[in-house]
């Protein structure tokens, strides 16, 4: 008779599914080496910055370069795109464009890219880069190019301007960075898996704009005039920059506006209590995903919704967990339009972040709550 091993059972933890996620970092001046680089042509003048820095330390070409065209502003992202089409036709083996506000345009782009061949390293810019872009083109290249080198480079704006009535849609100030509700819908590449009779959870990392955060919850089945705060988590911007912390307060703000109808107490505090929001640093694509792998583990079985309008790099993350939680279901709101003199200004501090194994690293995020069997000899297996 086969003798039986005592042995234990546990689940993988996110601490232990993360414990390789790579580290932003300043970024270091030099010339890139891709195969691929995507960017977004953006009206903001942060959109040259990367490939202006790449041709200072003589780029060598580059096989393909990916641009991102926007349907909202097109007047100024075309201002914009005679200073940047310069650059990349520089380094640019061919110069390819996509429609950024539409996720099945984005994938069959990457398609496309892949049948290239010996596509092995991605440089993204995110500088000039809508979270829908970032999402979309996060997800697209992890369905086709699981194994690539990801490189993300990102240059924040030296300023980042606020109207003095942000956030208050009912008298949108002309000096307002952003207008209207264009649509609303569902990243058709993170779709989620939802079932009619589960109740629904959100997710939400909330913008300065009540108009787009409001349509967005109406969406997710999260009716704002009965909005309960159990069914929300709000994600709330944390920094360390002296200059941009106004930001996070603004946001209480417009959340604020949706919930406090709802609350007895006329200061807002009983809707903004500890279970409620969390902080989460703007520059930390580690904080944003290890937030959504927790919620996605503890809300298992309810229908998860992301609503994402933070800063990029928390894109970044919240990208990565999604490819990893693929019952979650991403809904963005696209504005009518902005406003370039009142949005951002300048070229301000810039960061990289490397992801050597783009595939592996999902991977390992998806493992987390995931059985691991503990032996007598404290081996584990799988």
């Amino acid at each position: 008779m086969t003798e039986r091993k005592n042995f234990t059972v546990r689940t993988r933890s996110i601490e232990e599914a993360m414990v390789d996620f790579p580290v932003t970092t300043s970024w270091s001046p030099g010339a890139i080496d891709a195969d691929v680089l995507i960017l977004a042509a953006g009206f903001e003048p942060r959109v040259s910055a990367f490939p202006a820095k790449f041709l200072e330390f003589d780029q060598a070409p580059i096989r393909a370069v990916l641009v991102g065209q926007y349907q909202t502003n097109p007047e100024d992202n075309a201002l914009r795109f005679q200073e940047l089409r310069p650059l990349l036709q520089k380094f640019s083996g061919e110069l390819r464009e996509v429609d950024a506000d539409v996720p099945e345009d984005v994938l069959r782009s990457i398609i496309e890219l892949s049948k290239l061949g010996g596509i092995d390293r991605i440089a993204f810019d995110i500088s000039g880069a809508s979270s829908s872009f970032i999402f979309s083109v996060v997800g697209a290249i992890f369905r086709q190019l699981p194994n690539v080198e990801l490189t993300i480079f990102y240059a924040e704006a030296a300023t980042y301007n606020q109207s003095k009535k942000v956030g208050d849609d009912s008298d949108s100030p002309a000096e307002a960075p952003e207008h209207g509700v264009a649509s609303v819908w569902t990243n058709p590449i993170f779709q989620g898996r939802h079932q009619d009779s589960a109740s629904s959870y959100i997710v939400a990392f909330p913008s300065l704009y009540l108009s787009r955060l409001s349509r967005c919850l109406n969406f997710c089945g999260e009716a704002v005039e009965s909005l309960a705060e159990r069914n929300v988590l709000w994600v709330l911007p944390l920094t360390e920059a002296e200059e941009h912390k106004w930001r996070r307060g603004a946001t209480v703000d417009v959340i604020r506006k949706l919930v406090v109808p709802m609350s007895e107490d006329s200061s807002g505090e009983s809707m903004m209590d500890r279970e409620a929001h969390i902080d989460c640093h703007v520059r930390s694509p580690d904080q944003a995903a290890r937030i959504l792998l927790r919620e996605a583990e503890i809300k298992s079985g309810r229908n998860i919704y992301l609503v994402h309008m933070g800063s990029k790099m928390q894109a970044i993350g919240a990208a990565l967990a999604l490819a990893a939680r693929e019952e979650v279901s991403l809904v963005h709101a696209r504005p009518e339009r902005f406003t370039p003199s009142a949005y951002s200004d300048g070229i301000g501090n810039m960061y990289c972040l490397k992801i050597p194994n783009l595939g592996r690293t999902v991977k390992s995020m998806a493992s987390v709550g995931q059985m691991v069997l503990v032996c007598a000899d404290g081996t584990e297996e799988y």
